[in-house]
C-alpha cells in the first residue's frame, strides 16, 4: 500500500467520522427516546418485524393484495431488490431499530461514494469533506427523512454515486476494465433502481447527466458505449418487473381511476408546486408541506441568515465552475445537475422546466406521474451544488486567481464553515424531532409509544392461519392522534401491515366498493346497521377500532365541522365512528380478540374470499343497491351473485349460469338494456378530463357529499351545478329516438329539468329535504335530426346531470325483447326502493338528525320579514338578511314538527356594522308558542365604521327541550345574518334531533315519516308481493303490505303504514323465486397471493366468487371473469367442470419468467465482472513486472 492510498484510506474515515458524528448531533432527540419513530403519513417502517416483512412482500408478485382488494403490482417489482436486503433480511431488528439508523447507513454509503468522485477530480481533503457533507445533509434529504421517503428513495441516493464512479472509471479505462467498470456500473444502478420508482428516476437522472458532462468534455463513443453496457445490465436484472408490465398495460396500480383523471391530478402538482425562480435557484420554496414534499425549516425570522446561507453556498458553486479537474467530465456532470435541478424545480415557471416537463416526460407518462411533483428533483441541484462547493474551495485553494497572498483560502474555508453552519441550522439544531404545525403531517420524527397489546394484536393476526381481510378504524383518511403527537398507537397508521389484507383504506386508494364503504361509514349518524354484511362481500371478518386515537379528516364528506389545527383546517368527525360501529346488528366484540385500547369486532355475515353460489341476478342500481339488500331478510349474497348491466356485453349476459331473475333499485329499469345497447347510446355529460361547462364542476372532489354520488360506472363523469346552470349535450342521430337522463339534486338541492330543442320536457324542480339519490327520466320518444340538443337545465345549486341515454326506437325494442328472451317476464323480479326516492310531495324526512335551512324549503317552514333587505336566495337555505340605515329589522320563523324533538341547534352567521353611534346589534329568541319568547343571543357591534368580515362568526346555539313547534324571532340593526351556502361553508339552519329516535338505522341516511304516500315504477307491469322496513321505537321490523299491482301507467302504489313510524325501504318481488340454497362450503388453499386453490366445487355448474378486486388478467382455469357485484370477480364453471380449479393471475406467469431472467442476469452480470476485473488486475500487474526494453 503506497503512502498516497494509505492516507486516501485515512482520509476516507475521517470523511465518515465527521458524517457520522453530524448524524448524532441531528438525530439526537430520537436515538435514545423509547418507542417507535413516527414519520407523518408515508411511514414506511411499521414497528414490528412480520409487519415489515409484510410490507417487503408486496415486492414479490404482480398483484398486491394487501390495501382495497388488491391492485395489480405492476411497480411494486421494482423494488423487489431493496426489500429482500432493507425489509426482509433486516426485519429482525425491528422498526424502532430501523427507523432510527438507517439513515446513518445511507449518509455513510453516500458519502463513500461521493468522496471518490472528489478525490478522482483531484479535490482535497477539505474541499471533498464539505462536498460530502453537503451532500448527505441538505434539504432534500431532510424533506425525505421526515416524510417517510427517506427509507426508499435514501437507498437510491446512497448507491447512486458509486454508480456515477464507475461509469467515470469505465470511460477511461480499455480493454477488460472498461467492460468490468461497465458492468458494475449497470450492477450498481441496477440495485438503486429497486429504491422506488422515484429512486429509479433519479438514478437514471444521474446516469444521464453524466453522459451529457461526458460528451460535454469529449465525443468519443466511449461514455456512450459503457452506458449502452451498463444500460444491458439494468433491464436485463429488471424483467422482473418491466415483462409484466409490458403485460400488463395501462392496467397498472391505478386500474380503478381513468387514465385522464390521474393525468389531470398530476398535472396539476406539476403546475401548482413549480417553484418560483428566485426560490429554485437556492433550491427551496416556501410552501411547505407534502404537496410540494419541502419540509425544510427555515420560515420566521431564521429565513434571511439562511438565505444567505444559501446564496453563498451557491456563489461558490459558481466559483467552483472555473476550477481545475482531473476528471472534466466529473465537473460538467455536477453543472448539469445543477442546473437542470434548478430548471426542475422551477418546473412550469421556466421555459426550460416547462419542456423537460411537457415536452419530454410528459411523453413518458408513467414517469411524469412519478415525478411530478417538481421538489423531487430536487436531489439533482443538492448534488451538483455538494460538488461544486468542493470544486470552489479548491478552486480557491489552488490560488486560480491570486498568486500573491496566502490569507485568502482560509478566510474562504472559514466563510464556507460559517455559510454551511447556518445551511444545515435544521439539522444540527435537532429540529428533526420539533413538529412544525398541529396535524400529524408534523415534518418531524418522533418517538411513538408502542403498547404491549399491540404488540401482542399485531402478532396474533400475523399468525392466524385464515385467509380473511380486516378493517381498521379510524382510517388514515385523516391525522389520527392527539397532534401534534402521534397516535398513542401505530395500528391505524399500518394498518396494511397486519399480516392480513385490509378493505377499507385511505379514500385517495380510489377502489370504488371500498370507497363507498369510507363514505358510508363517515356520516353524522348511522347511514346503515348493515355494515358487516357489505364488509362481508370483502371478505372481511375482523373490524378494529383503536378507541384512544383522536381523528381528525382531511375530507369533511359534506357535514362534518371544521377546526383549526396549526396551519390546516380540518374536519371533526367527533365520535361518529364509534356510534356507527356500535349501530351494526352483524358486527359483535369478540373478546378473545379485543385489549385495550383496542375493540375487535367479528363480521357475522363474513363471506370467504373464495365461494360457490349458483344463483344470478341482472342488476341495476350500482353499490346502492348492495346497501338496499344488505337490509334485507336473510343474505341474498350468500345465494346468488349479481351482475350490473354496465359491466356485462351481451353475451355474458345471456350466459350466465343460474339464471334466477333480476335485482333493480327504485327505477333503475333501463340499466338493464345496456348490454344489449350500443355503447354510443349512452352519452357521459362530460368527457374524459376536459373541464366543466361553467356553472358546473366535476365530482371529483365532491364524490364524498354522499355515498351514492360516485357508486355506479355511470356516474363517474357527472357535474354538479353550482348555481343556475344549463347544460347542452348534442345527439347526433336521426328518426325515433328513445331518449332517458340520468340525473339527481341533492338535498335541498334544485332538480334539472330537460328541453329538446327548445321544447320543454320536463320542467325544473324545486329543491325539497328528501335524498332521492340517482333517478331516470323517461324523457320518451322523439324525433332527431341529426343535429339535435338536449338541454339540461337547473335554477340553482344542486343539480346533478351523470349522462343521456339516447338510441333508436327501434334498438331499444330490440333490447327490451333480448331481455325478455334472457330473462323471462315471468320470471323473478327483486326491486328495493328506498322510502325517500319514491315519496309523493309532503312526505317529511326522518333520520337521528335533520338540518333544517331556514332559508330554503322544508316542510312545514314559514317565514315572516319585516324591515329586511334580502339577497341571494337561491331556493337552497343560501341568502342574506340584513338590516341597514337607522330602522330595526326583524324575522320571524315557525317550524311545525311531524314528531316531538329533544331541542334544537341553531346556526346562523351574525355579521354587524361599525357603527359610529353604537347601535349596530344583532338578536335572537325562541319561543315553544311564539307567545313567551327566551333570548338565544345579543351582540353588540363596534364602533370602527367597517363591516365585520363575512366568514368571522359562526354560532352554534344548543336548546335542550321537548318541542312539537319552534318559533324564532331575530332582530336586526345595522347587521346581516348571512346563510352561506358555499363549501364548505354551510347555510344558515336549525339541527333537530327525535325526543325519542326510532330504532334502528335508515338505510342511506333517511326515512319518510308515517303516514306517507308512495309511488314507484318497477321493472316489469304486474303483481307484486311489497313488503316494507319500518322504523318502530322497538327497533326495525319488516311489514308485509301485501299483493299490490301496478296500474295502466306502470307505476305501483306503495302507499301505507301504521303512523307514528318511519318507511325505510320497500321490497316487491314478482315470480318465484328458486328455493334458498344450503351453503355450499368449498376448500381453499391461498399458495401466494396471485395464486389460490379451490376444491370440493359441486357438479352441475355455477358460478366461483373470487373476492378480489376485478381484473382482465385473473383466470379460473380457462375461464376469464366476469365482474360481480360491481368490483370483485366471478367465473362461470360448467355443469361439467372439475372438482377443482386454481384461480391465478395471469401477468404472474412473466413475472415468474421475469425473476428468472433478473436472477440469470445478476449471476451473469456478478460472475463476468469479476471475471474481468481479475483479468483486468492480473493483466496490469503482468504488464507492470515485464522488464521494459531499452533502445
Amino acid at each position: 500500500m503506497t503512502r498516497s492510498s494509505r492516507a486516501d484510506i485515512l482520509g476516507l474515515l475521517a470523511v465518515l467520522a465527521c458524517v457520522a458524528a453530524f448524524y448524532l448531533a441531528s438525530y439526537r432527540h430520537i436515538l435514545e427516546a423509547p418507542g417507535h419513530v413516527y414519520q407523518n403519513w408515508d411511514q414506511t417502517i411499521p414497528p414490528f418485524p412480520d409487519e415489515i416483512r409484510a410490507y417487503g412482500s408486496i415486492s414479490r408478485q404482480a398483484w398486491s393484495p394487501l390495501f382495497e382488494m388488491g391492485s395489480p403490482g405492476t411497480f411494486n417489482g421494482i423494488s423487489r431488490a431493496f426489500d429482500l436486503i432493507m425489509r426482509e433480511s433486516l426485519a429482525f431488528l425491528g422498526g424502532p431499530l430501523l427507523a432510527r439508523w438507517h439513515f446513518l447507513l445511507y449518509a455513510l454509503a453516500g458519502a463513500a461514494g461521493w468522496w471518490l468522485l472528489c478525490r478522482r477530480m483531484g479535490l482535497g481533503r477539505w474541499p471533498a469533506l464539505a462536498a460530502c457533507l453537503l451532500s448527505q445533509f441538505n434539504p432534500r434529504t431532510y424533506s425525505l427523512a421526515v416524510s417517510g421517503h427517506g427509507f426508499e428513495v435514501g437507498f437510491s441516493l446512497a448507491l447512486a454515486p458509486w454508480a456515477v464512479f464507475c461509469a467515470d472509471k469505465a470511460r477511461s479505462a480499455r480493454g477488460a476494465a472498461f467492460a468490468a467498470w461497465s458492468l458494475a456500473c449497470g450492477m450498481t444502478a441496477a440495485l438503486a433502481f429497486s429504491g422506488s420508482p422515484m429512486g429509479l428516476a433519479l438514478t437514471a437522472a444521474f446516469l444521464g447527466l453524466w453522459l451529457a458532462g461526458s460528451l460535454a468534455v469529449t465525443c468519443r463513443p466511449r461514455p456512450l458505449a459503457a452506458l449502452a453496457l451498463a444500460g444491458a445490465v439494468i433491464v436485463a436484472t429488471q424483467a422482473h418487473w418491466v415483462l409484466p408490465m409490458a403485460g400488463l398495460g395501462s392496467a397498472g396500480a391505478k386500474y380503478n381511476q381513468s387514465f385522464d383523471d390521474v393525468k389531470a391530478h398530476y398535472l396539476h402538482l406539476y403546475k401548482d408546486f413549480s417553484s418560483p425562480p428566485r426560490q429554485a435557484l437556492l433550491g427551496h420554496t416556501d410552501n411547505l408541506g407534502m404537496g410540494t414534499e419541502q419540509a425544510y425549516p427555515v420560515e420566521g425570522p431564521y429565513a434571511p441568515w439562511w438565505e444567505a446561507s444559501a446564496t453563498a453556498l451557491l456563489a461558490f458553486a459558481l466559483l467552483g465552475l472555473t476550477a481545475r479537474a482531473r476528471a472534466p467530465s466529473l465537473k460538467w456532470f455536477a453543472a448539469v445537475c445543477l442546473l437542470t435541478g434548478f430548471w426542475m424545480t422551477a418546473g412550469a415557471n421556466t421555459l426550460p422546466g416547462r419542456v423537460l416537463y411537457e415536452g419530454l416526460l410528459a411523453r413518458v407518462q408513467m414517469v411524469f406521474f412519478l415525478m411530478a411533483r417538481p421538489m423531487r428533483w430536487l436531489s439533482l441541484y443538492q448534488a451538483g451544488l455538494a460538488v461544486l462547493v468542493g470544486l470552489g474551495l479548491q478552486a480557491v485553494a489552488d490560488r486560480g486567481f491570486w498568486r500573491l497572498h496566502r490569507w485568502p483560502a482560509p478566510l474562504a474555508g472559514a466563510l464556507c464553515l460559517l455559510a454551511l453552519a447556518g445551511y444545515l441550522w435544521p439539522w444540527w439544531s435537532g429540529a428533526l424531532a420539533v413538529p412544525r404545525n398541529e396535524t400529524t403531517q408534523t415534518m418531524a420524527l418522533m418517538p411513538q409509544p408502542l403498547p404491549e397489546s399491540e404488540r401482542k394484536l399485531a402478532a396474533k393476526i400475523a399468525a392466524d392461519p385464515g385467509d380473511w381481510r380486516l378493517t381498521v378504524f379510524p382510517t388514515v383518511s385523516g391525522p389520527t392522534g392527539d397532534v401534534p403527537a402521534p397516535p398513542a398507537t401505530s395500528l391505524t397508521r399500518n394498518f396494511g401491515m397486519l399480516g392480513k389484507d385490509s378493505l377499507v383504506g385511505p379514500a385517495f386508494v380510489g377502489q370504488p366498493f371500498g370507497r363507498f364503504l369510507l363514505s358510508l361509514a363517515h356520516r353524522p349518524y348511522p347511514w346503515t346497521d348493515a355494515y358487516g354484511r357489505l364488509l362481508g362481500l370483502g371478505a372481511v371478518r375482523r373490524v378494529f377500532l383503536d378507541r384512544n386515537v383522536p381523528h381528525l379528516s382531511y375530507d369533511d364528506f359534506g357535514w362534518m365541522p371544521r377546526v383549526k389545527r396549526g396551519s390546516e383546517t380540518l374536519a371533526d368527525p367527533g365520535d361518529s365512528l364509534e356510534r356507527f360501529l356500535a349501530a351494526q346488528r352483524d358486527l359483535s366484540p369478540d373478546p378473545d380478540w379485543s385489549a385495550p385500547p383496542f375493540l375487535t369486532l367479528d363480521n357475522r355475515d363474513y363471506l370467504p374470499r373464495l365461494r360457490f353460489v349458483r344463483s344470478s341476478l341482472l342488476a341495476a342500481g350500482g353499490l346502492p343497491l348492495l346497501a338496499a339488500l344488505a337490509e334485507t331478510p336473510g343474505n341474498l349474497f350468500a345465494d346468488a351473485a349479481l351482475f350490473s348491466g354496465t359491466d356485462l356485453d351481451a353475451a355474458q349476459a345471456e350466459a350466465l349460469p343460474g339464471k334466477a331473475g333480476l335485482a333493480v333499485l327504485g327505477d333503475g329499469w333501463p340499466e338493464l338494456l345496456l348490454p344489449w345497447l350500443d355503447a354510443q347510446a349512452w352519452k357521459p355529460a362530460s368527457a374524459g378530463s376536459s373541464p366543466a361547462p361553467g356553472g358546473w364542476t366535476r365530482l371529483d372532489e365532491r364524490w364524498r357529499l354522499a355515498p351514492w354520488l360516485d357508486a355506479s360506472p355511470l356516474d363517474r363523469a357527472a357535474l354538479l351545478a353550482l348555481g343556475p346552470a344549463a347544460l347542452e349535450i348534442p345527439l347526433d342521430g336521426r328518426g325515433a329516438h328513445r331518449i332517458l337522463a340520468r340525473v339527481a339534486a341533492l338535498p335541498d338541492g334544485h332538480a334539472p329539468g330537460a328541453e329538446l330543442d327548445g321544447r320543454l320536457l320536463v320542467s325544473p324542480g324545486d329543491p325539497e329535504p328528501l335524498d332521492r339519490g340517482w333517478r331516470w327520466l323517461d324523457l320518451g320518444v322523439h324525433q332527431l335530426g341529426g343535429s339535435s340538443v338536449l338541454r339540461l337545465a337547473a335554477r340553482g345549486p344542486g343539480a346533478l346531470v351523470a349522462g343521456v341515454l339516447a338510441t333508436p326506437e327501434e334498438s331499444f325494442e330490440t333490447a327490451r325483447r333480448a331481455l325478455d328472451q334472457a330473462f323471462p317476464p315471468d320470471g323473478p323480479v327483486l326491486a328495493a326502493v328506498q322510502a325517500e326516492a319514491c315519496a309523493l310531495p309532503g312526505g317529511a324526512p326522518y333520520a337521528p338528525l335533520l338540518e333544517a335551512p331556514l332559508l330554503g324549503s322544508w316542510p312545514g317552514l314559514h317565514r315572516e320579514m319585516e324591515g329586511l333587505r334580502t339577497e341571494g336566495f337561491d331556493g337552497t337555505g343560501a341568502g342574506t338578511l340584513a338590516a341597514e340605515g337607522s330602522h330595526v329589522g326583524r324575522a320571524l320563523f315557525r317550524l311545525d314538527l311531524p314528531r316531538e324533538i329533544s331541542g334544537f341547534t341553531l346556526w346562523c352567521s351574525p355579521r354587524l356594522f361599525g357603527d359610529t353611534d353604537g347601535l349596530a346589534f344583532a338578536a335572537a329568541e325562541w319561543s315553544p308558542d311564539g307567545v313567551s319568547w327566551r333570548p338565544l343571543f345579543e351582540i353588540a357591534g363596534r364602533a370602527d365604521g367597517r363591516w365585520e368580515d363575512v366568514y368571522g362568526r359562526v354560532l352554534g346555539l344548543r336548546v335542550e327541550e321537548p318541542l312539537r313547534a319552534l318559533h324564532l324571532r331575530f332582530t336586526l340593526r345595522q347587521a346581516q345574518l348571512n346563510s352561506l351556502g358555499n363549501a364548505p361553508n354551510r347555510p344558515m339552519r336549525l339541527a333537530l334531533e327525535p325526543a325519542a329516535p326510532l330504532g334502528g338505522a335508515p338505510s342511506m341516511g333517511q326515512a319518510v315519516e308515517l303516514p306517507a304516500r308512495f309511488e314507484t315504477r318497477p321493472p316489469r307491469p304486474g303483481r307484486y308481493a311489497v313488503q316494507a322496513r319500518l322504523l318502530t321505537p322497538d327497533g326495525p321490523r319488516w311489514a308485509d303490505l301485501g299483493q299490490r299491482e301496478t296500474g295502466a301507467d306502470g307505476t305501483l302504489d306503495l302507499s301505507g303504514g301504521p303512523p307514528g313510524m318511519a318507511c325505510d325501504l320497500f321490497l316487491l318481488r314478482s315470480g318465484t323465486p328458486p328455493d334458498p340454497a344450503a351453503p355450499l362450503p368449498l376448500e381453499t388453499r391461498r399458495l401466494n397471493p396471485t395464486r389460490y386453490e379451490a376444491s370440493g366445487i359441486p357438479p352441475g355448474g355455477g358460478l366461483l366468487l373470487f373476492s378480489e378486486s376485478w381484473h382482465p388478467g385473473w383466470r379460473a382455469g380457462e375461464a376469464k371473469p366476469l365482474r360481480a357485484y360491481g368490483f370483485m370477480n366471478a367465473f362461470a364453471l360448467p355443469p361439467g367442470g372439475p372438482e377443482s380449479v386454481v384461480v391465478d393471475f395471469a401477468p404472474q406467469r412473466l413475472r415468474d419468467l421475469g425473476d428468472r431472467v433478473s436472477a440469470a442476469a445478476w449471476i451473469a452480470s456478478g460472475a463476468a465482472c469479476l471475471l474481468l476485473a481479475g483479468w483486468s488486475v492480473f493483466s496490469s500487474r503482468r504488464k507492470q513486472g515485464r522488464p521494459r526494453e531499452t533502445p
